[in-house]
């Protein structure tokens, strides 16, 4: 009987030794845990996310110097069969502040099926005092379930409040921007009866709100790369949009031109 109590005894001891041992990682996990550090560091550092807020603020810059022309700011008067008005590109928020909203689309979502929601996207952009950097830009995503018993409304918001192109030293050496201060905010219903308007500044504050990156306290590193990953994808489609934009008003240039242009 002794014997079989010493033999449970030394067995949890075993037991208690291995599971207080330290787990070894691997060297893939170490290469891992190395990169995520350095990912972190760095702020989430990514040189496209410069060149699109590059690109973006030039060619807003851009925009607005034709749009001083007669040409451009007219253009739709008198191309078309039937005039048209050129429609306002910069609005002011409550700060006189001008800013570009664009409408990024609103419709029904079944991405969770059977749940349905009506949803509607727009992002705001602040521009620089300079074509070489954005003062902010505000990504909104608003949406309410379209069935069920009680209907919940919620708003997202991603913000970066400096959204920098390419830094260039005066060696020539490119130095990528700090990106961890990018905000994430969520609004609901439930804290509010507030219908939020279509407007980059809210009066209340949010119901949650977090930054991509705190040094003390940091989000999980899939969560922080969701973030990073959903701001470049939306970025993308703000580029192309106002890329287009400028195109636009550059070839209904072109073509008053032509139009008064027209001796026979």
């Amino acid at each position: 009987m002794k014997t079989l109590i010493f033999l449970i005894i030394s067995l949890l001891a075993v037991f208690v030794q291995i599971d207080a041992a330290p787990k070894i990682l691997t060297m893939e996990e170490r290469e891992i845990e190395r990169q995520i550090e350095a990912i972190r560091k760095a702020g989430f550092s990514d040189i496209e996310i410069d060149n699109l807020h590059a690109s973006i603020s030039q060619n807003i810059h851009q925009i607005n110097k034709i749009l001083q022309m007669d040409t451009t700011k007219k253009a739709l008067r008198y191309i078309g069969d039937e005039p048209q008005e050129l429609p306002q590109f910069l609005k002011t928020d409550r700060d006189n502040k001008p800013y570009l909203e664009l409408d990024m689309g609103s419709g029904e979502s079944f991405w969770d099926f059977p749940k349905t929601y009506l949803f509607n996207a727009r992002i705001f952009i602040y521009p620089g005092s300079n074509p070489e950097k954005l003062e902010k830009i505000i990504m909104q995503f608003k949406r309410t379930n379209s069935n069920g018993e009680i209907f919940v409304r919620e708003m997202r918001r991603v913000i970066n409040i400096d959204p920098k192109g390419p830094q260039i030293g005066s060696e020539g050496k490119r130095t990528p921007n700090n990106n961890k201060e990018i905000k994430l905010e969520y609004y609901s219903s439930y804290d509010t009866e507030l219908i939020w308007p279509d407007t980059p500044v809210q009066s209340i504050a949010p119901s949650v709100e977090t930054k991509l990156h705190e040094e003390t306290n940091p989000l999980p590193y899939n969560k922080q790369k969701q973030i990073i990953v959903t701001y470049k994808k939306y970025l993308r489609k703000v580029d192309k949009n106002v890329r287009h934009k400028l195109r636009d008003l550059e070839l209904n240039q072109k073509r008053l031109v032509s139009k008064m242009l027209e001796f026979q």
